[in-house]
C-alpha cells in the first residue's frame, strides 16, 4: 500500500514536470539557513553527544550479561489430595519436585585475568553462571567470594578460554563525583544486552536500608534508568571510568519498573572489598565493642552539648574487655570521627569502621563534656575466637555477674552475641548482635565456650534449635542450619 502510494506521487511529479511545471519537493527537503546561535548549540549539543559515544565506547568491552540458574524444591499439587489439603498428606510428606530457576544480571571485567564485579544478589544460591561477553563469547563462572554487607561479589572465568574478551574497566573515583555530574548506566535490563542510559548523580551517600540493617550503603543516586538486569552492571563517568555498581532502584507498582530513582555502590565503598574477596574469599571488617545511636538534638540538650550543628554516633554502651573500652572510650561519648574522617551517624561510623581491617589502629575523635578527645583503638577481629563460631558467623562474650546486673538479668550464665556476619548461617536464622544465647537443642549453653563446643560436634546440614533472649521480649526460638566447612 505505502509503495503504490510512493508510485502515484512519483507519477503526478513527472506529469507536473511535462507541463512545464518545476515541483521543488516539500519544504524540509530543502537546506533552511541555520542561525549563529543555533549552530553553536548544535555544535555543543554535538560534542556532548561524542562524549558519550566516547564513555560508551571505552566501558562497553567491559561490561558482561550474567545468567545464573539453580535448582530448587517447589510443593506440587497430590495426586490423591486429602480435603482440605491439595498439596499433599497433612500428616506425611508434602510432595515435591525439582525444578530450575534461571536469574540475569550484568557485571564489570575488572582485571585481565578472568575476575568480574557484579551483585551479590545477582549470583547468591546458583549452581551454575554463564558470562557472555560483548562478543558474544559465553564462558562458564565460578564465585571466588561474597560480600552481602555490600551487595558485592567477585566471580571469575578461565582467562585461557576467555583471554580475547577480557577487557579490564578503568576503575574511577566516586569521591570526585557531583551532584549533577552526568554518569552512564550499562547493562542488560530486562535481558537486552549492552544497553547504554545517561543521567546525572541525583544525591550521594543514600542510606536507604535496601540492604536491610546489616548492610554497609553510601549508595550514588541517579535518574539513569536502571531496570532488573542492570543489576551488577557499572555506572561510569564521561571518561568510561567505572565509578559504581548499579545494585537497586526504587519503584511503584506491581510491576517493577524504572522511575527515575536508580542506586550504584560507589567505588570508595567496594574497592577494599573486591580486593579481600580476591585475595582470601571474604571480608573480614573490625570491631570496637560499642552500641551506638545516632545523636538527636534531645539528646545533645540532655548532655549538656551547646553545638546544635554537632552531628556524631552516640555511644550508648561499652562492651566490657572490648577494644573500645581498652582505648578508654566511655558511655555517652560522641564519635565524630575516625582516622580523619568525619561521621555524622551510625551509618557512617560504620562505614569508617568496616574499611579498617583487624589488628590495625585508629584515631577516634570524641566528643565529651563538651570536649574533643582523641583515643588510639586497636580495632579487633570479632570472629577470631573459635572456628565453630566463625563458621556461622558469629562473635560472642560470656554473662558474668557484672554483665547480668547491666542487662538487668536474672541469671549469670549464657553467652551474649556480639557480631552477626551478614549473610552468614546466625544471621540467616534470625539471630542479631545484643541477643542472649541460652540453650541449643535444649541443652543449656553456659557460656561461649560451651556453645562453641555444641557447633563443633554439629554435622553440616544440621538444623539447631537456638534459645534466645532479646531485650523485653522474652524467649524466642531460631533454627540456625550448619553451613559446611566453608561457611555456605
Amino acid at each position: 500500500m505505502n509503495f503504490r502510494r510512493g508510485v502515484s506521487v512519483w507519477s503526478a511529479a513527472a506529469l507536473l514536470a511535462g507541463a512545464g511545471v518545476l515541483w521543488a519537493g516539500p519544504a524540509w527537503a530543502g537546506e533552511r539557513e541555520v542561525s549563529p546561535e543555533a549552530e553553536r548549540a548544535i555544535e555543543h549539543a554535538e560534542s556532548l553527544s561524542a562524549a558519550f559515544r566516547h564513555a560508551a565506547a571505552v566501558i562497553r568491552p567491559s561490561v558482561v550479561q550474567i545468567r545464573s540458574s539453580r535448582t530448587v524444591q517447589v510443593r506440587q499439587r497430590s495426586p490423591f489430595p486429602f480435603e482440605g489439603f491439595p498439596f499433599g498428606d497433612p500428616f506425611g510428606q508434602t510432595p515435591q519436585r525439582e525444578q530450575r530457576q534461571s536469574g540475569m544480571g550484568s557485571g564489570v571485567v575488572t582485571h585481565a585475568d578472568g575476575y568480574i564485579v557484579t551483585n551479590n544478589h545477582v549470583i547468591d544460591g546458583a549452581d551454575e553462571l554463564v558470562v557472555v561477553f560483548e562478543d558474544g563469547t559465553e564462558a562458564a563462572a565460578t564465585v571466588v567470594g561474597a560480600d552481602p554487607q555490600t551487595d558485592i561479589a567477585v566471580i571469575r572465568v578461565d582467562p585461557e578460554r576467555a583471554s580475547y574478551a577480557l577487557v579490564p574497566a578503568r576503575i574511577g573515583d566516586s569521591d570526585r563525583m557531583l551532584v549533577g555530574d552526568w554518569v552512564l548506566a550499562v547493562g542488560s535490563p530486562l535481558g537486552l544486552e549492552q544497553s547504554v542510559t545517561a543521567g546525572i548523580i541525583s544525591a550521594t551517600g543514600r542510606q536507604t536500608r535496601i540492604l536491610g540493617q546489616s548492610g554497609l550503603e553510601s549508595f550514588i543516586q541517579t535518574d539513569a534508568a536502571i531496570n532488573r538486569g542492570n543489576s551488577g552492571g557499572p555506572m561510569v563517568n564521561m571518561r568510561g571510568e567505572v565509578i559504581g555498581i548499579n545494585t537497586a532502584i526504587m519503584t511503584t507498582g506491581a510491576g517493577g519498573g524504572n522511575v527515575g530513582i536508580g542506586f550504584a555502590i560507589p567505588t570508595s565503598l567496594f574497592g577494599h572489598v573486591v580486593a579481600q574477596l580476591i585475595d582470601e574469599g571474604r571480608v573480614t571488617r573490625g570491631f570496637i565493642g560499642v552500641r551506638i545511636s545516632d545523636l538527636t538534638p534531645d539528646a545533645a540538650s540532655l548532655l549538656g552539648l551547646s553545638d546544635r550543628t554537632l552531628r556524631g554516633a552516640l555511644v550508648v554502651d561499652v562492651e566490657p574487655g572490648s577494644p573500645a573500652e581498652s582505648a578508654g572510650v566511655l558511655q555517652n561519648d560522641v564519635i565524630v570521627a575516625v582516622g580523619g574522617e568525619k561521621v555524622r551517624d551510625v551509618g557512617e561510623l560504620r562505614l569508617a569502621l568496616a574499611r579498617i581491617r583487624p589488628g590495625e589502629q585508629a584515631l577516634l575523635e570524641v566528643v565529651r563534656e563538651g570536649e574533643r578527645v582523641g583515643l588510639e583503638v586497636v580495632v579487633g577481629d570479632p570472629e577470631s575466637e573459635h572456628p565453630a563460631l566463625r563458621r556461622v558467623g558469629l562473635a560472642l562474650s560470656d554473662i558474668d555477674a557484672e554483665t547480668a546486673r547491666r542487662l538487668n538479668l536474672r541469671q549469670n550464665w549464657g553467652a551474649q552475641v556480639t557480631h552477626v556476619r551478614a549473610g552468614g548461617a546466625a544471621d540467616q536464622a534470625g539471630i542479631a548482635q545484643g541477643d542472649i544465647i541460652l540453650g541449643i537443642n535444649n541443652l543449656r549453653v553456659r557460656d561461649a565456650a560451651s556453645l562453641a563446643s555444641f557447633l563443633e560436634r554439629a554435622r553440616p546440614g544440621m538444623a539447631l534449635q537456638i534459645d534466645v533472649m532479646r531485650g523485653d521480649r522474652g524467649m524466642e526460638r531460631k533454627v540456625l542450619r550448619v553451613p559446611d566447612t566453608d561457611g555456605r
